[in-house]
């Protein structure tokens, strides 16, 4: 498979878009600010980003959205630092 290479700015915008499009993210009616990665040194399964401190604009968002908040590594996209 053929993976986009992406910058922060540019993976910061997919990795929004991909939270804002789950059905539970739709659902509670949520807005997630998602934060800018982090350049890392590639870990063992290729992830060369950090992304922590997700928040919502609202408290009351549901356990899923928490779940689908905390995942610290896009692994279906891969990103070169620029």
């Amino acid at each position: 498979m053929i993976r986009k290479t992406l910058n922060a700015s540019q993976l910061q915008q997919e990795v929004s878009r991909r939270i804002h499009r789950l059905q539970e993210v739709v659902e509670d009616g949520v807005k997630i600010r998602v934060p800018r990665p982090q350049l890392q040194e590639a870990d063992k399964i290729g992830c060369n980003w950090n992304m922590t401190h997700f928040t919502s604009a609202m408290q009351s968002a549901s356990s899923a959205t928490s779940r689908a908040c905390s995942r610290p590594c896009a692994r279906n996209i891969t990103s070169a630092p620029k």
